[in-house]
């Protein structure tokens, strides 16, 4: 193998080093760690808000959560709470026993947007008498506005995935490819006129 061979060997190796450093942070998001209550659980009675901790902290902006009940109605209730890698939102009173859906979405410190669903089941529900909180009474419009548009299924685990890709990240791996294919480009014509010089 000659000089000029091995000098395009490492150039090569090099270059595919580079893109997969930038691939992995542009892939890399804030991944939902713990729930409480806890994916398909089963509660005695229903809680008084749902708590979702993630990997990382995540933006003050842009979180939703939304509490579905059996009848198909929403229990969430006030605004959404954060405080670092911890979103939080609270629930209605009154909620009564059936399977319950989570939906979510919330923004991750590189400015993704990351979402999912989950389920858990109230097996007993509110005692007999509890006043049922109006959702028009604690819900704010802020609140209300935030909700996912996702479709949340009951039981459904703790699915999440990404809304796009992070286009500042795409710009960096693109110019990066760049550059180096135009190194490529130039080190193979030097490569190539060296070899005519010497008579090859």
């Amino acid at each position: 193998m000659t000089r000029a061979t091995r000098r395009l060997v490492v150039l090569a190796a090099l270059t595919a080093a580079l893109v997969g450093l930038a691939v992995g942070p542009a892939n890399a998001h804030d991944e939902l760690i713990a729930t409480d209550p806890a994916v398909d659980a089963t509660v005695e009675q229903a809680p008084t808000s749902v708590t979702l901790t993630f990997s990382a902290a995540v933006l003050r902006t842009g979180a939703a959560i939304e509490v579905s009940g059996p009848d198909g109605a929403s229990w969430s209730a006030g605004e959404v709470g954060i405080s670092g890698a911890t979103v939080s939102r609270a629930m209605r009173a009154g909620a009564p026993a059936g399977q319950y859906a989570v939906a979510w979405r919330v923004v991750a410190a590189d400015g993704h947007p990351v979402s999912g669903q989950f389920g858990f089941t109230v097996s007993v529900g509110s005692p007999p008498g509890t006043p049922i909180t109006s959702p028009a009474a604690v819900a704010s419009p802020t609140a209300r506005s935030e909700a996912p548009t996702i479709v949340a299924t009951p039981g459904s685990g703790g699915h999440q995935q990404a809304d796009g890709s992070s286009t500042a990240a795409k710009a960096v791996l693109g110019a990066l490819v760049v550059l180096v294919l135009g190194f490529l480009a130039l080190v193979m014509r030097r490569v190539v006129a060296s070899r005519r010089r010497e008579g090859f």
